[in-house]
């Protein structure tokens, strides 16, 4: 089969799926976009050295290149909702009755300007969702989100994104960690993520823990300004910049608890996938796509988005268990498997052929 794979522009969070398609499947990545975002690059991402096999910048340049292809491929559209381009590439697909499927994050469908955004959504995909053949929808907001806005719910099948599984994870410990509870935020310091309200919860757990926070944004000066001002904070809660994604790697490992506190729509939380494949568990918001993933209590938490107390009751609740010790972090390791790239592919080639995929990360 032949699937091609449409995106904007490279993303580190899709390359792992395509790796993984490109092996059982004769799969090609066309970008309408050559480079990563300035804004992701400055974040520590890269493009893992994966490049298009077709640039196809311009609205004539798609559509001459679809009316070349054979009627029965596949097509996998990813980012298109912030192109016009991509949408009529989309649109062509399904006029010439080949396989379309959209993967996406939901939009922001809470307070009344999301209901608002609900309602416009469903009247632009009226005409194309019953010759969609498919959605990966993002996340535990996506499944909802597409539901809401009236595609078939045996047609929505819940994704995510697949980091690339580490070949050998070292399991030891930085000896500089110390006997305090290691917390980790990663992100970026902006209002939605939530910091602000972290640190307010923070003020209500006791124990010897200590809050790294990595990431820059709009809201890092506050931040800083906040804990400085907080006696019991001030001593506790360390802030670095955004780094490559292999140190921040190392950070998570030399962890015990990843905390993602987002009030706003998180898509999904790519650093939660990354966090379980070191062994380490997280606590999310619902407002987390990928709160999907912690259904089990070993793995991590899900609280209540923009609440002090739920927050700091789960976070009070870990540190004073303690550290997990290494049977525990091995089992999420193993479950976290589960999460690469080459199991999601497996995911979408079974949806595509009809094979009542199983979700591998659901259970």
């Amino acid at each position: 089969m032949e699937i091609y794979v449409w995106q904007l522009k490279p993303s580190m969070h899709q390359l792992n799926l395509v790796k993984g398609l490109k092996k059982i499947s004769s799969t090609y990545l066309i970008f309408q976009e050559e480079n990563l975002a300035t804004e992701r690059k400055a974040m520590g991402w890269n493009d893992d050295g994966l490049k298009p096999d077709f640039l196809l910048e311009r609205k004539e340049d798609m559509t001459k290149f679809i009316y070349s292809l054979n009627s029965s491929s596949y097509h996998l559209f990813g980012g298109f909702k912030s192109s016009p381009e991509l949408i009529v590439a989309l649109k062509l697909c399904i006029k010439l009755k080949m396989k379309v499927y959209v993967q996406s994050e939901a939009s922001d469908y809470f307070g009344l300007k999301g209901k608002l955004r609900v309602l416009l959504d469903k009247w632009k995909v009226r005409k194309m969702k019953d010759q969609i053949s498919g959605v990966f929808a993002i996340g535990t907001l996506g499944v909802n989100y597409f539901n809401l806005i009236g595609f078939d719910k045996n047609k929505i099948f819940p994704f995510g994104y697949f980091m690339n599984f580490p070949k050998k994870i070292d399991k030891s410990r930085s000896k500089l960690v110390g006997s305090n509870f290691q917390l980790i935020f990663v992100g970026r310091l902006i209002k939605q993520k939530g910091v602000l309200q972290l640190l307010k919860a923070l003020r209500f757990v006791e124990g010897n823990w200590h809050l790294t926070i990595i990431g820059n944004g709009p809201e890092e000066s506050n931040l800083k300004a906040i804990v400085c001002k907080d006696t019991k904070l001030k001593e506790r809660v360390k802030f670095e910049n955004f780094m490559n994604n292999k140190k921040v790697l190392i950070k998570i490992r030399n962890s015990d608890l990843l905390v993602l506190p987002s009030i706003g729509k998180e898509g999904w939380g790519a650093v939660v996938s990354e966090s379980l494949m070191q062994g380490i568990p997280a606590v999310v918001t619902e407002k987390c796509g990928s709160s999907m993933l912690l259904n089990n209590s070993n793995r991590g938490e899900i609280v209540r988005a923009n609440s002090k107390e739920s927050l700091s009751l789960a976070i009070a609740s870990r540190v004073q268990k303690g550290k997990l010790d290494s049977n525990q972090k091995s089992q999420i390791i193993q479950w976290a498997n589960c999460l690469s790239g080459d199991m999601a592919a497996k995911y979408v080639i079974d949806t595509m052929l009809n094979k009542k995929p199983i979700n591998p990360w659901v259970n």
